[in-house]
């Protein structure tokens, strides 16, 4: 799903002026079909946490195979604003949803040591989609109606996730909630190559006794027996807790200091993501390009997705050997030179050689220092600032704000570049420089630090 999260991202942004063409809208149309993807994407990470608990994470990823394979067959149905509209909703819907239990499930089933790595590979997987779909636009750009074509692409995926779904191994932290510790301990063994696992199970044990007052737990929570081995209650056992809805669990988090103050935490964390404007280069990238007089503007595009990528994959080796306060600070600076150069590249624009690369550069360095920092890292912080029933459910919470975000950014771009015209990344430019100084004065470490200490330190924080 993730992968299909940064294809949707992508996939509009090099056929622009096709689908205004077909479908006769206009760009502000257009801007609103893009941006409106988003709030498909509040609206699923809204349900998704409880479903998820329900269902599962293997179940969650084999059910949401359906939308994606339905929403890529219906682009051929698409004649007008008003089904662009549905259809984009549709698969925001889905990708929101996949926001929330990605990460999750990344979280479970990473072994302690590498959290970083493993939490990365969801940004890693959304960047892919995003290239992947710029090729697509790339080499099919003399096809007729290859824009449907390009977003039809997005059944194929589900077709193939679905197919492999099989070999997918499911959460040992989601069975062990619903009292099933011993298909716990046989997919902790799948996961880890080794039978030896008996004290990774204890510890997700544990972690879940821990909550277990507020666990949506379906069934009696497992006991270690006196030997180490596990031992599921019987069927039908008093569990000794409640199950809560989410606004319950939310309503307490909000109660407890530290936990609030951990859930403004992840909420800044995702606004800081979305009002980069990083986006707004993969949503318009070509509109971009081309008033910088780049031209073809598509080779800019794939250019910048093969950037995105690469700076990905040099993130997956830095998360887990950087402080992740390091990161975001670096890459969110980063961020506010290249949107100064950005500027500097607009005002020189197409009457110069200087200029256009002066801009191009901009955009690499954007890229770049939103994938060492405010790409991977908001994602893992989320997870690590909450453990239990209270991670997915702050997730839902952060989320949904990112969504909500991230519609904003797209719906006000188009006029605001009209409004500001060469000026129009120093907003996010001055967004970034608040962003570095929350990061710098309140935002406490997470890498490799137990959860007690990073809530004891919100607490006695000295500008809570």
């Amino acid at each position: 799903p993730a992968l299909q999260l940064g294809f949707h991202i992508g996939v509009l942004n090099a056929p622009q002026a096709y689908v205004q063409n077909d479908l006769d809208i206009t760009s502000d149309e257009f801007g609103v079909a893009v941006s409106i993807f988003s709030l498909g994407g509040l609206a699923g990470a809204a349900f998704v946490g409880k479903l998820a608990d329900i269902v599962g994470r293997k179940g969650f990823f084999v059910l949401s195979a359906i939308p994606f394979f339905v929403g890529g067959l219906f682009t051929f149905l698409v004649n007008d604003f008003a089904a662009l509209v549905m259809q984009r909703i549709l698969l925001g819907v889905i990708c929101g949803a996949s926001t929330v239990v990605v990460p999750v499930f990344l979280k479970e089933i990473a072994p302690r040591d590498m959290v970083g790595t493993f939490g990365a590979m969801n940004q890693m997987s959304i960047v892919t989609g995003i290239l992947f779909a710029q090729c697509l636009g790339f080499c099919l750009d003399a096809v007729d109606d290859w824009w449907r074509i390009s977003v039809s692409i997005t059944s194929v995926i589900a077709a193939i996730e679905w197919a492999l779904s099989p070999q997918m191994a499911e959460s040992p932290f989601w069975l062990v909630t619903q009292g099933r510790p011993g298909a716990a301990k046989v997919q902790l063994s799948r996961l880890r190559g080794t039978k030896d696992v008996d004290e990774e199970m204890a510890g997700i044990i544990a972690e879940v006794q821990g909550d277990e007052e507020s666990a949506p737990v379906l069934s009696a929570p497992v006991q270690p027996s006196a030997t180490g081995s596990l031992n599921a209650p019987a069927k039908g056992a008093a569990t000794g807790s409640r199950k809560e809805s989410m606004a319950q669990v939310l309503a307490a988090i909000m109660r407890d200091e530290a936990k609030r103050r951990a859930l403004f935490c992840s909420i800044v964390l995702q606004l800081g993501q979305q009002l980069s404007g990083v986006n707004l280069v993969f949503w318009f990238s070509n509109s971009l390009f081309e008033s910088m007089g780049i031209t073809p503007p598509l080779l800019g595009t794939v250019l910048a997705g093969g950037v995105n990528v690469a700076s990905t994959a040099t993130a997956l080796a830095m998360v887990d050997v950087y402080p992740r306060r390091w990161l975001l600070k670096v890459g969110s600076l980063t961020m506010c030179c290249a949107a100064f150069l950005l500027t500097m590249g607009f005002h020189v624009g197409q009457t110069s050689l200087f200029g256009m690369m002066l801009a191009l550069v901009g955009v690499v360095l954007f890229v770049t220092g939103f994938e060492l920092g405010l790409g991977p890292v908001p994602w893992l912080m989320a997870a690590e600032l909450f453990e239990g029933p209270d991670r997915s459910t702050a997730l839902t919470a952060s989320l949904t704000v990112n969504w909500l975000a991230n519609f904003t950014t797209g719906l006000i771009f188009v006029p605001l570049m009209g409004y500001l015209g060469a000026n129009v990344f120093l907003p996010f430019a001055a967004i970034l420089g608040v962003f570095v100084a929350f990061v710098e004065v309140y935002l406490p470490e997470t890498k490799d630090r137990a959860l007690e200490d990073v809530h004891a330190e919100l607490v006695g924080h000295p500008h809570a």
